[in-house]
């Protein structure tokens, strides 16, 4: 009988031609993403693994100096109100990318259309951070591959 549970070696059917990979079974989230475990750090989907492939890429060639993984961003802090407590509001996004010249780029990896939660959540924490630049991308077909601005 077939574990579907089993963990499998990453093949390049899988696009993840990366030694040490290891993508999950597709999980029952909204739309079925494969996450992948690289060296004890796990990521959503395969996209968004593909994308720090690219940014351990450029860290490699001195064009990027930090890469941290889901950074997050109180987008309202927890209160009480009539004696209830209200948990905070938070955004969690892939990517903080800090670069040689001292840019940095918060990235939020898509492969799927945003939901009205998200576009909510993009347009507060870049109302509360006007000072950083967000961008959420998606790759455009497969190796090699190509990242697009999506507008939101």
């Amino acid at each position: 009988m077939y574990n579907r549970f089993k963990k499998k070696k990453a093949t390049a059917k899988d696009n993840l031609n990366v030694e040490g990979a290891i993508q999950k079974p597709a999980n029952k989230g909204k739309y079925g993403a494969r996450s992948v475990e690289y060296k004890g750090l796990k990521f959503d989907s395969s996209m968004e693994f593909n994308f720090y492939i690219e940014l351990l890429s450029q860290k490699e060639k001195g064009e990027v100096l930090e890469i941290e993984l889901q950074p997050v961003f109180i987008l309202q802090e927890k209160f009480r109100y009539k004696n209830k407590a209200i948990r905070d509001i938070k955004y969690k996004s892939d990517f903080k990318v800090t670069y040689k010249d001292g840019t940095i780029i918060i990235f939020d990896v898509k492969g799927m259309p945003p939901t009205p939660e998200f576009k909510l959540k993009w347009k507060m924490v870049k109302f509360l951070n006007q000072d950083m630049d967000f961008r959420c991308i998606k790759s455009v077909g497969k190796k090699p591959y190509t990242w697009e601005t999506l507008k939101i």
